[in-house]
Formats: structure tokens, C-alpha cells, sequence
């Protein structure tokens, strides 16, 4: 068995390395396999698309011309999701009755003439 020196072991490592990329003589796959499945992504989901659009125009045909029942429409509630709370008025929590005449002068004068 001959005995290779590190030249030599490099040097025949290349030449094959260099020799199977030549020979091989191929592009890389990569975009090819990549456009064909986004192209056929794309492509089924347009005619998944056309499929339910055209069901829906046919059905829509069909109710219009009274051979299926109409659509039932959802009801509203007449009470609001959201339950509005108004405060009280700040004149009642102190002990005036509403419709009350007060006079915010004389209010103010007795509060601090209060000996």
C-alpha cells in the first residue's frame, strides 16, 4: 500500500470533488421545486375560490326564483349589549329634591359664614 503525503491526499480529494461537479453538468432543482408548489398552492386555491363562489351564485339563483327557502336573518336584541349606568345628580345626593330652585350664591356664602 503506498503511503500518500498531505499534497497528494488534497490534491486527489479535488480532483474528484471538481470532477463529479463537472461531469454531473445539472442545475440546481431548487427553483423549479419551489415554483411548482407555489404554482400548485396558487392553482388549487383558485379553484377552491371558483368552486364556493359559483355555489353561492347558484344557490342565490335558486332562492331567488323560490325553489329554496329564504335566508333566516339573525334578530337583534331591542336591550343593548353594554348596560348604560348614569350617575346620580351630585344636587340630590346632598338633599335637594329635583325641580328644586337652588341658589349656588347663597349656598356658598352660608358655608363659609358657618361660625
Amino acid at each position: 500500500m503506498p503511503a500518500y503525503n498531505g499534497h497528494m491526499l488534497a490534491q486527489s480529494l479535488d480532483s474528484t470533488s471538481s470532477s463529479t461537479a463537472v461531469s454531473s453538468n445539472s442545475k440546481p432543482k431548487t427553483p423549479i421545486i419551489a415554483g411548482s408548489v407555489c404554482g400548485g398552492v396558487l392553482g388549487l386555491a383558485w379553484i377552491i375560490g371558483f368552486a364556493i363562489y359559483f355555489r353561492k351564485r347558484y344557490k342565490r339563483k335558486l332562492r331567488n326564483q323560490g325553489k329554496l327557502p329564504p335566508l333566516k336573518v339573525k334578530k337583534s336584541k331591542d336591550e343593548p349589549r353594554e348596560k348604560i349606568v348614569i350617575p346620580p345628580d351630585p344636587a340630590v345626593l346632598i338633599g335637594h329634591q329635583p325641580g328644586d330652585d337652588v341658589d349656588r350664591n347663597n349656598e356658598h356664602e352660608k358655608s363659609h359664614n358657618v361660625k
